[in-house]
């Protein structure tokens, strides 16, 4: 938390993008299920040869229209919290990459001398070391607790759409 220190706002924010992006699949099947329905409207006003200037027509046709607008505003919406969830948590990680690195330099330069007559402890394993888990921690933090949130995001979501839709199961 002492690397996290004045960024918790971004965090939150980072969070909730995440569980919006892991709604983003269930909401997708539910537009995909009322596409299919329009679709087999389609099919069985074909199969009964009803002319294409009826009524029937006219209500898939906008059902149809609706249903892409539906999918143009989920895209747009999608776009906004994808971008919000990457560049929060990347900003995040190089915050906390950042301050590791700084508190690591300052507490290797402040070491003795003899320290460094270590093989292990050479300027260079040293560098290399620190590098490493930098890149460990900019990872976990960048793209890994985005994936955990959404995907449990997308988990409860789902749940919520399965039991709304079906709650005698």
């Amino acid at each position: 938390t002492m690397f996290l220190k004045g960024n918790y706002g971004t965090l939150v924010i980072a969070c909730i993008a995440a569980l919006a992006c892991g709604c983003q699949m269930p909401i997708f099947a539910l537009f995909m299920a009322d596409m299919l329905t329009v679709l087999a409207k389609f099919s069985v006003l074909r199969a009964f040869h009803i002319s294409r200037d009826a009524e029937p027509w006219a209500d898939a046709r906008s059902d149809d229209l609706w249903i892409g607008i539906q999918y143009l505003i989920l895209a747009g919406v999608a776009f906004i919290i994808n971008f919000l969830q990457i560049g929060l948590f990347n900003r995040l990680a190089h915050i906390i990459t950042s301050r590791i690195r700084k508190t690591v330099f300052q507490h290797v330069v402040t070491r003795d001398i003899p320290f460094f007559d270590s093989p292990k402890n050479s300027p260079g394993n040293l560098a290399t070391i620190l590098a490493k888990d930098c890149l460990t921690v900019n990872t976990v933090v960048s793209n890994s607790y985005g994936a955990i949130i959404g995907g449990f995001g997308s988990l409860i979501c789902g749940i919520v759409i399965a039991f709304v839709s079906s709650w005698r199961i």
